[in-house]
């Protein structure tokens, strides 16, 4: 597609299913749909790109903020929004911190040198964490994360997709008829200030509940299996290593690594409601459009070398568009970031001589989810390794 971009930017296409839409590719265009509130996010309204499971009738999501304009969206929106500040999230820091510890110490415990980073770490930290912010009772945390995992299995029909979407808002209203939830978790807060009033419907509330378990635990494990596949196959800067980075450092490099991975599929779509010009383009009042976070992300004109990734990209470049824009940003981006930049900053401070391991299926990219990421990645951790370079330098 960047051939594409480079040619136009805004150019025809169609759907999997038939259905023409405009593709935009170019990172200034596909900005300007982004914070255009004349592109409605509104998937019931004749001409949203539907195929692929987006809007599907029936669909427990098409109740979230995501698939609404102003103002319904602002009031849903000012609900959570509260909930993901920087501040908030640094309030989550001893939750992270304990999810990381532990997830560790069993890693730590297992006596294994090549350890299955996805599975082990990547699956388990996010997961984790968003039980114990949401307050999900831990007897039933592991049913929990099961039906979870159904809601992102990208071969699944529309009916199954619907029956696993199901399940899991049911479970989520229990939570919120029964007070199961922990008094302090998230559940139990939004339950006791806006369930039965005029802010939100039972309904809604365990829409918005899945939305953020969908956008806690597939793409904060996806980014961070191929954050570390970066990370072990490019050299830090000069003088510097892994367990050496500060967390400013850490979280540059974060920023970056979600610009040159931008894992989302299929970006965001919308529908105009009015005609509306995109760079050299008239698109029509019910026209369809689906953008490219990826390629936007990864257009020269907008950033310099956008192939490779920089251990400290020019802040002067503009802001890449991997947790969107607009009024449809992501809420939890700080979140993921403090999550990624805990995980990566404990786990080189106990494996610094860690590396890629090596033979067939160490690395396998791809995902059976919405997102794109590696079916595997088997890291090896070199421990005697950190120990020969202990004793070396007399610790």
């Amino acid at each position: 597609m960047l051939a594409l971009q480079s040619r136009t930017p805004v150019a025809r296409a169609a759907m999997p299913d038939g259905q023409p839409v405009w593709l935009v590719t170019g990172y200034d265009e596909v900005r300007a749909v982004l914070g255009d509130r004349r592109f409605s996010s509104v998937s019931s309204k004749p001409g949203y790109p539907t195929a692929g499971g987006f809007g599907l009738a029936g669909s427990v999501l098409n109740r979230t903020m995501q698939r609404h304009d102003p103002p319904e969206h602002t009031r849903m929106r000012r609900m959570i929004a509260r909930e993901f500040t920087p501040a908030r999230v640094a309030g989550f820091q001893p939750i992270i911190d304990k999810a990381v510890e532990d997830v560790l110490k069993e890693v730590c415990a297992s006596g294994e040198d090549v350890i299955e980073f996805k599975k082990q770490i990547a699956e388990e930290v996010p997961a984790r964490v968003t039980d114990e912010i949401m307050g999900i009772p831990e007897d039933e945390r592991a049913f929990f994360k099961e039906a979870a995992a159904a809601l992102f299995n990208v071969h699944d029909s529309a009916e199954q997709y619907l029956e696993s979407e199901t399940r899991v808002a049911d479970y989520i209203r229990s939570l919120i008829t029964t007070g199961r939830a922990t008094p302090d978790g998230l559940v139990s807060r939004l339950a006791k200030n806006y369930s039965g009033s005029e802010h939100a419907s039972e309904d809604e509330l365990a829409a918005y509940i899945m939305h953020l378990v969908v956008a806690g635990h597939e793409t904060t494990t996806n980014q961070m299996t191929l954050d570390m596949w970066s990370l072990l196959n490019t050299e830090p800067p000069e003088g510097r290593s892994l367990d050496s980075l500060t967390r400013a450092e850490w979280l540059d490099v974060i920023d970056e690594l979600m610009r040159f991975h931008a894992i989302v599929r299929g970006g965001p779509r919308r529908v105009a409601v009015e005609d509306i010009t995109v760079g050299d383009v008239t698109i029509k009042a019910g026209e369809g459009v689906l953008t490219s976070i990826w390629t936007a992300n990864h257009d020269p004109s907008a950033f310099d070398d956008p192939e490779s990734w920089s251990w400290s990209r020019d802040e002067r470049q503009p802001e890449h568009l991997g947790f969107g824009h607009g009024l449809h940003q992501c809420l939890g981006q700080y979140l993921a970031r403090e999550e990624l930049a805990t995980v990566f900053t404990e786990f080189f401070g106990r494996f610094p001589a860690a590396t890629l391991s090596e033979g067939e299926g160490a690395a396998v990219f791809g995902s059976d989810s919405t997102n794109y990421g590696m079916h595997s990645l088997r890291v090896q951790l070199n421990r005697s390794k950190r120990n020969e370079d202990s004793q070396e330098h007399g610790h």
